[in-house]
């Protein structure tokens, strides 16, 4: 499973664990609004989880392909100004 479907899925079990708690404190029932919480905090460890999962198996690719672009676009950024000067 990919890094960005396990943030997706932690994304998707918070959302609906906020739901859950607001019609919780909206109705006054205290234990769904109890139980919204947790799943939305487990959403929330999942989300994590993906995101960490992501940073270590991918991190350094993703850094370096991210400072050679902005090399690239600040270069090609700076050879169209300089020539219209």
């Amino acid at each position: 499973m990919s890094t960005t479907r396990i943030a997706f899925v932690g994304l998707v079990v918070a959302a609906c664990g906020a739901l859950l708690g607001v019609t919780g404190w909206a109705i006054g029932q205290r234990l769904l609004w109890v139980g919204g919480f947790v799943i939305g905090l487990i959403g929330w460890a999942v989300g994590l989880i993906g995101i960490v999962y992501g940073w270590v198996t991918g991190g350094r690719r993703a850094i370096a392909e991210g400072y050679s672009g902005t090399v690239s676009v600040l270069g090609r950024f700076w050879s169209r100004v300089l020539r219209h000067k």
